[in-house]
């Protein structure tokens, strides 16, 4: 049984905590998460996935960042020197532009060019509409293919745990066109804050934290109808 993750920062490693908590010798789990990226990168991981490296996928988990993200698509050969937000594939070098306005974009002379204008916007609007349509997308496309699927973002859009976390996005409603049925229907960053278990360092969960976050929601993971 193939299984993909797709996340940002939140979700480097969790392949091992996933072995932990569900311990299925038939699994391989594959995890294309990458820090600093937005939810386009995540939504067309999946493409990339079809299109050229085309394992037969029985799972996919999703883990959506934040809605004020975005990343850029370069070709391969373009590469931004000493910046950290990068994943080559195979046709192209994706950039990601990490935080908000104080992100690492804002380091780099290169990356400052490519990023400055979204953020001189008073209106976050499009940049949140673009977000759920990268969203919309992944989704469709797991139902498309009628692979097993279930997804959350890394904080609860509509509830904010911090300011850190309202300035990558504070949506008034998630639109209508997202399917919320495969949704874990908890929020692990929202959990950390409610259960007094975040890092003062780090918005990203300890191993034993998200050890205990994806636990609670072990029951609705579709892998465990498989």
């Amino acid at each position: 049984m193939n299984a993909l993750i797709i996340g940002d920062e939140h979700c480097v490693g969790l392949e091992y905590v996933f072995d932990d908590i569900f311990q299925k010798e038939d699994i391989t789990w594959y995890n294309k998460s990458a820090p600093g990226m937005g939810n386009e990168y995540i939504s067309s991981m999946l493409f990339e996935w079809d299109n050229t490296i085309k394992t037969k996928l029985d799972y996919v988990f999703l883990q959506f960042t934040g809605l004020t993200r975005v990343d850029m698509q370069l070709r391969k050969d373009q590469k931004l020197k000493d910046y950290p937000y990068q994943v080559e594939t195979s046709d192209k070098n994706w950039c990601g532009c990490g935080r908000f306005k104080n992100g690492e974009w804002q380091n780099h002379y290169r990356s400052q060019k490519l990023w400055h204008h979204f953020f001189q916007l008073n209106d976050q609007t499009k940049l949140y509409n673009d977000s759920f349509k990268h969203i919309f997308t992944a989704i469709s496309f797991c139902k498309s293919k009628n692979i097993p699927f279930n997804w959350t973002s890394y904080y609860d859009y509509l509830s904010p745990p911090d300011a850190f976390t309202t300035r990558e996005g504070h949506a008034l409603n998630i639109p209508d066109y997202i399917d919320m049925s495969r949704h874990l229907g908890l929020y692990p960053l929202n959990y950390a804050y409610d259960t007094g278990q975040l890092s003062a360092e780090s918005t990203v969960l300890d191993k034993e934290v998200a050890k205990k976050f994806y636990n609670i929601c072990k029951d609705k993971f579709q892998l465990e109808n498989k």
